[in-house]
C-alpha cells in the first residue's frame, strides 16, 4: 500500500566553484546544510553550459578546466524542515545562484505506528506574489535550428531577452517519438545524446517569451512549463 501527501520541491542553481571556502565547493556546503536541516535527500546535476543575468555565459568548451559551470540541486521535503534550510542556503549562495520552490505530491509506502496511521505534515506556499516560471526544453544534441544545436539557439534567444537563469545538461540516454534509445558512446561525442535546458525567471519576465521559444524549437524538441515560487534572490 502507498500513501500520497503534499511535499515541497526546492531547486537551487549555483556556480559550482563560487565562493569555495576552506576547500569546500559551494554545492558541498549546501549539501551539508541540507543534511543538518534534516532534509530527507538531495540530487545534484552538473550542467554543461549556462548563464545567469549579470554573469558571463559558461560553456563546456570554454570552461572545461574551471569550476564555473552551473550546478543544479533538487530537494523534495515532506517533513516541514525546508524553511530552515532555505534561510541558510540564501545566506550561503548570496549573489551566486537562485532558489525556487514548488508544491508536489509525493508517494510513500503507507506507514503505521502502534497500529495507527502516521500523519505527515502538509505544506503549501501561501504567498503567490513571488510567482516564478520554470521552462524546460527536451531535445537531442544533434537537433538543429538554423544550423545551430537547438539548445544553443534557444540559449541565444533567451540571453537576448535577459532571462535570469539558463542551464543545459546532457543526459545519459533516452528515447522520444522515434521509439529508439539514444545514448552516449564511450570515447566520443554522440549527436543523439539527450539534452535538457532549464530556464527560470519571474513569471512576468519569462512568460511573454514562451510561445516564441516553443516556435523556435518547433518539432526539434519538447517545451514544458512549470509554476514555481521565487525564493532567492530578490528581483
Amino acid at each position: 500500500m502507498t500513501e500520497k501527501h503534499q511535499a515541497v520541491r526546492l531547486q537551487v542553481g549555483i556556480w559550482s566553484g563560487a565562493e569555495a571556502r576552506s576547500g569546500l565547493l559551494l554545492y558541498r556546503r549546501l549539501l551539508a546544510q541540507a543534511m543538518r536541516s534534516g532534509l530527507p535527500g538531495a540530487t545534484v546535476v552538473t550542467q554543461v553550459e549556462g548563464g545567469q543575468r549579470a554573469r558571463g555565459f559558461r560553456s563546456v568548451e570554454s570552461e572545461i578546466e574551471s569550476n564555473e559551470l552551473p550546478v543544479w540541486l533538487e530537494f523534495v521535503d515532506d517533513t516541514g524542515r525546508w524553511p530552515e534550510f532555505v534561510e541558510d542556503a540564501k545566506r550561503t549562495i548570496g549573489r551566486h545562484g537562485i532558489v525556487v520552490a514548488s508544491d508536489v505530491e509525493q508517494f510513500h509506502p503507507e506507514q503505521r505506528k502502534e497500529g495507527k496511521r502516521v500523519n505527515r505534515p502538509t505544506y503549501a506556499f501561501a504567498d503567490r506574489s513571488r510567482a516564478g516560471l520554470q521552462v524546460q526544453v527536451y531535445t537531442l544534441e544533434g537537433n538543429k535550428v538554423d544550423g545551430k544545436p537547438v539548445y544553443q539557439a534557444a540559449a541565444e534567444f533567451l540571453r537576448a531577452r535577459n532571462i535570469f537563469w539558463i542551464s543545459t545538461a546532457r543526459g545519459l540516454c533516452g528515447f522520444g517519438d522515434g521509439r529508439r534509445i539514444h545514448k552516449a558512446r564511450w570515447f566520443s561525442r554522440n549527436s543523439d545524446i539527450p539534452v535538457v535546458m532549464t530556464v527560470v525567471d519571474f513569471r512576468e519576465q519569462l512568460e511573454p517569451h514562451v510561445e516564441d521559444l516553443a516556435a523556435l524549437v518547433g518539432d526539434q524538441g519538447v517545451v514544458s512549463v512549470t509554476d514555481v515560487t521565487w525564493l532567492h534572490p530578490d528581483g
